[in-house]
């Protein structure tokens, strides 16, 4: 073996090596950027499919119609299912990539939708930790929701629904 040649398969080596530690720092960047997209960003970009959503206390598989980050809506064969994002445990189905969101759906909160269905006195079908409630809602306070299931309302604190279906 001649001097140069030695010198040619160092050389060699080390641009080989600089060349994976650029595809590693590239790499690297890649995992830091999608380590920051939230799931809704995620979700958002598969509105229109099919996705399956876990609580703890059941799943609902169906079209994702829409979605901001306080709720989801879930189409199922029966009904429209609302899934308070705090609810969710996990969801199968969520793309890779992302879609950022319109302000405007940000200021939509749980309590901002329910009074909605409220003031359309649609009768809604509540899961919640410990029960299902099948009733009018009455009134959405800023933390609970009063239904009326057989003439006597129910207070459901929001942190205890796993979903809201019409």
């Amino acid at each position: 073996m001649r001097w140069h040649e030695l010198f040619e398969d160092l050389e060699s080596q080390a641009d080989a090596a600089e060349r994976a530690d650029g595809e590693l720092e590239g790499a690297e960047l890649l995992e830091a950027e999608q380590g920051r997209i939230p799931l809704v960003d995620r979700l958002r970009a598969v509105v229109g499919r099919t996705v399956s959503v876990g609580t703890a206390d059941e799943h609902v598989t169906g079209v994702l119609e829409d979605l901001a980050p306080a709720y989801l809506v879930v189409a199922t064969a029966q009904r429209d299912v609302l899934v308070p994002a705090a609810a969710v445990r996990w969801v199968q189905g969520a793309g890779r990539s992302a879609l950022e969101g319109a302000g405007a759906e940000a200021r939509l909160t749980l309590a901002h939708v329910l009074r909605g269905v409220a003031e359309r006195e649609r009768v809604v079908r509540v899961v919640t930790t410990a029960r299902v409630v099948v009733g009018e809602i009455d009134r959405v306070g800023p933390d609970h929701v009063d239904v009326v299931e057989n003439g006597d309302a129910v207070s459901i604190p929001f942190a205890a629904i796993s979903s809201v279906a019409l």
